[in-house]
């Protein structure tokens, strides 16, 4: 066969007159607009840095300054370190004996779980009670059944070259479960400072991980509940003392990238068992509901002194009462890494810890609008304006716009007292404003064939009309 044997009448090339329908279907028009200034303005939103970071923090970040502080969980108290305490036990790392004795004692007293935000990859300085205290807290650890310790480790991206990466068999604790694949593939990979877990750790009801990624601008605003370190997932040290408290185990927890950590068959403390979704996003990081500024101190607490002096005056009754059927957090130092909050500008690194832990207690959950939601959103709010510019004439298409961007702010301010949502700032606002930008020059880019077509249809009209013209002058004559 021949080429100009081929069936050609079956062969149809899109006419001019379907380009020329799309050209005037305004929704199609506003859809084709939305969509490119959504793809630019994500690409600006990529490429963004620390005014862009922010920009779309600035409502979460108002929202917890000019709020009531929320209701502190009735489960947790804190143990602190003050200058009283100090004078007592000295100003440097106290000897481990200490947090031996207070930690049996507020196990007798009915604690239900005690944490103590100390380093326990080292042992203790001799001259702070050495292997004895080691062994003491050792026998502490057991004798209190439920304690929780942190686990130093720092995101694989920040390890030297040179280290190697511990797997699952170099470092695993009983409360870490097997990492899958797919978790694998969006969690934060850690390495550990050390080749392996002490006995304190190993004896240890839960360890967690201290470990924040702050956001480009500096400010901490979410927490991973996970992080994966060889085959396994760490808990962070906050969820890892609420795991404990609702007697929840590993094989209780599930963890959806994207969606949510769900603890399975909860115990609550007024005897309920359920679920407790605690919303993540695809790294597996929650936004932290801060309580408050740390320095207001709205969290039950009691000075070391004030434990200290009821166990030596043997008022058991007294302890019982502070901390029977609670979580009792033990912060020896206040010093360390500071971290910047919303609401603080240097915060200790126990606070973040501490309010993640009241978040999960109170359920009172910050959620940030899904990665599909915000593409959604922005679509449709750049559609929309091009809509409104191209299909409403005059002042009033550049009024709904105007409309429509006060009505995205008014929503993003709204949502978070209403229902804890964080909705996307920067993308649909740039969507809108590239895409009013696109409407107007689409209109302007299709009235110039319309004119010149216009043009052409006058020279015409002129042209007929001297020719009828011609014509009747020659019929006269």
């Amino acid at each position: 066969m021949t080429p100009t044997d081929l069936p050609t009448d079956d062969i149809k090339l899109p006419e001019a007159a379907t380009f020329k329908t799309f050209a005037q279907f305004r929704p199609g028009q506003a859809g084709l607009i939305g969509l490119l200034a959504t793809l630019i303005s994500w690409g600006c939103w990529l490429s963004g840095g620390t005014f862009l970071t922010a920009l779309e923090w600035s409502p979460y970040d108002t929202w917890l300054r000019l709020r009531q502080p929320i209701p502190v969980s009735p489960s947790l108290i804190v143990i602190t370190r003050d200058q009283a305490s100090e004078a007592r036990f000295g100003t440097g790392p106290w000897d481990h004996a200490l947090f031996a004795r207070v930690t049996t004692a507020l196990g007798r007293a009915g604690a239900a779980v005690v944490s103590l935000d100390l380093p326990i990859e080292s042992p203790s300085p001799p001259g702070r009670g050495g292997a004895a205290s080691d062994a003491m807290m050792v026998e502490a650890t057991k004798s209190a059944g439920r304690v929780v310790y942190p686990f130093s480790l720092r995101l694989n991206g920040s390890a030297q070259s040179h280290e190697r990466r511990p797997t699952g068999q170099d470092i695993v604790h009983p409360a870490w479960p097997a990492v899958t694949q797919d978790q694998a593939r969006w969690l934060l990979h850690a390495v550990a400072i050390t080749n392996s877990l002490t006995n304190l750790a190993r004896h240890a009801k839960g360890i967690g991980h201290t470990l924040t990624v702050p956001d480009e601008d500096g400010v901490l605003r979410r927490v991973p509940l996970y992080v994966t370190l060889g085959d396994h997932m760490v808990p962070a040290f906050g969820l890892a003392m609420a795991s404990a408290f609702l007697q929840v185990s590993p094989a209780q927890i599930s963890l959806n990238p994207g969606e949510a950590v769900t603890l399975h068959e909860a115990r609550f403390p007024d005897g309920r068992i359920g679920e407790v979704s605690i919303p993540i996003d695809e790294h597996g990081q929650m936004p932290i509901n801060y309580e408050g500024q740390w320095a207001e101190r709205h969290f039950p607490s009691l000075t070391f002194l004030d434990v200290w002096s009821a166990i030596e005056d043997g008022k058991a009754e007294k302890l019982r009462e502070w901390v029977g059927g609670k979580i009792v957090l033990l912060l020896p130092t206040l010093s360390g890494m500071e971290q910047r909050t919303p609401l603080e500008r240097s915060a200790p690194d126990s606070v973040i810890q501490v309010n993640l832990l009241n978040t999960i207690l109170t359920e009172n959950w910050v959620k940030e609008t899904p990665l599909s939601g915000q593409v959604v959103y922005a679509l449709g709010l750049a559609a929309v304006a091009a809509w409104l510019l191209l299909a409403v004439k005059g002042w009033k298409g550049v009024a709904g716009v105007l409309v429509l961007i006060v009505g995205h702010v008014g929503m993003t301010l709204a949502a978070l007292p209403l229902g804890s949502l964080v909705l996307p700032v920067f993308v649909p606002l740039c969507g809108i404003t590239l895409a009013s930008g696109g409407a107007i020059l689409w209109m302007h880019l299709a009235s110039g064939p319309r004119i010149q077509s216009l043009e052409e249809q006058i020279v015409r009209v002129q042209q007929d009309l001297a020719a009828a013209r011609e014509a009747m002058i020659r019929h006269e004559s």
